[in-house]
């Protein structure tokens, strides 16, 4: 018999108060635990090692082997995941744009912002500006150069010459008007913030939870695809489980969770009261109970997987532990660019500058 403690917080306030809690040895038993994160936590020590939950019949093996961190599983996978993008086809139609399509490549994605820019009224834009570390670093991985961090935070791998050439694509796309400009104050998912659903955006970026969120907000209007295919043949979209169950290392009821996780994906029941929630259940007895009732909200999140599938994605690649500075000061550099008070040679200087100090450090 298992009784709960639930503790309802935000999806910041979760991950803003983790950190907190891991340093006070104060972890719940079992936790949400995510891909973007995972790394860090297991390098501190404080997630319990899985290995011994029986997964078989539930989880595809292939999925639980790829998700074990030198073959010690840390988190039990809830839902399949995947990157890819939507499109607004009533807008598309509406101003006589080429329909986005499918394993487009990004010479062709660029070319598709540029024939929007033409046909779009001054204040609304085919795509929007890519200013995190992450869109470059899966433009880095479609063009076969790899992920930026490696061995878990160990290594850095980035690749200048490909970087400026990233950088200065997007400076031509603001130069052009074709993207929109850095004070636009877009928000994902907000009903009048998002850049799609306040009307500003056509083609933006998605996953499988968001852009079912997206349909909610305009029913009927939302196309998935892929994001852009790179010259090697490469996706820069990723596909893989990314939101987990995980268990306190120093839980005193580790045996207790780890029977709840099981239970928690496999029991049919559960699966129905869960519903999608966490994304498309990662088992497939639970999908397949679920589809039937499915509508065009639950759907549209599968065709995006098969998109990004369709693709050749690469694997979902969080920010290194210990780089969280790191990415802090390339969100910051990024918008002094857009804005024109920071050149691109100054802010690659300061990122090298912090990469060679954060590297240094005792680990």
């Amino acid at each position: 018999h298992i009784t709960f403690e639930p503790e309802p917080v935000d999806w910041t306030g979760f991950w803003d108060r983790l950190p907190t809690l891991a340093a006070a040895g104060t972890i719940p038993d079992i936790l949400q635990m995510d891909a973007a994160f995972i790394d860090e936590y297991v390098d501190q020590g404080v997630l319990a090692d899985l290995n011994d939950i029986p997964l078989g019949g539930i989880v595809d093996s292939i999925i639980v082997d790829n998700l074990r961190i030198d073959g010690v599983l840390y988190g039990v996978p809830l839902s399949h995941n995947a990157g890819g993008m939507a499109y607004h086809t009533g807008r598309v139609a509406q101003y006589g744009i080429t329909p986005p399509w499918v394993g487009w490549t990004y010479d062709e994605y660029f070319a598709w912002a540029l024939e929007a820019r033409e046909k779009l009224p001054d204040n609304m834009w085919g795509i929007t500006d890519s200013g995190s570390w992450e869109g470059f670093q899966y433009y880095q991985m479609a063009h076969g150069r790899g992920n930026i961090f490696q061995d878990v935070g160990r290594t850095f791998n980035f690749d200048r010459e490909l970087w400026y050439r990233y950088m200065r694509i997007y400076q031509d796309l603001r130069d052009a008007n074709a993207v929109p400009p850095p004070d636009s104050g877009h928000l994902e998912n907000d009903p009048i913030a998002d850049p799609m659903a306040s009307g500003d955006v056509i083609v933006v970026g998605k996953t499988v939870g968001s852009v079912s969120a997206l349909e909610r907000l305009m029913p009927g209007q939302v196309v998935a695809i892929s994001s852009p295919v790179g010259p090697t043949g490469i996706g820069s979209g990723w596909a893989q489980a990314t939101i987990f169950m995980s268990v306190a290392e120093n839980s005193r009821h580790k045996e207790a969770a780890k029977e709840f996780i099981r239970w928690f994906i496999s029991d049919l029941d559960a699966g129905k009261i869960l519903g999608t929630t966490r994304g498309m259940p990662i088992n497939d007895a639970v999908y397949t109970m679920l589809e039937p009732g499915f509508t065009r909200f639950e759907g549209i999140g599968r065709e995006l997987l098969q998109a990004s599938l369709a693709t050749n994605p690469v694997p979902f690649s969080p920010i290194g532990p210990g780089w969280i500075e790191w990415r802090d000061l390339y969100n910051s550099e990024y918008e002094a660019v857009a804005f024109g008070i920071q050149t691109i040679d100054g802010m690659y200087r300061n990122l090298m500058n912090l990469a060679d100090d954060i590297l240094a450090r005792p680990r």
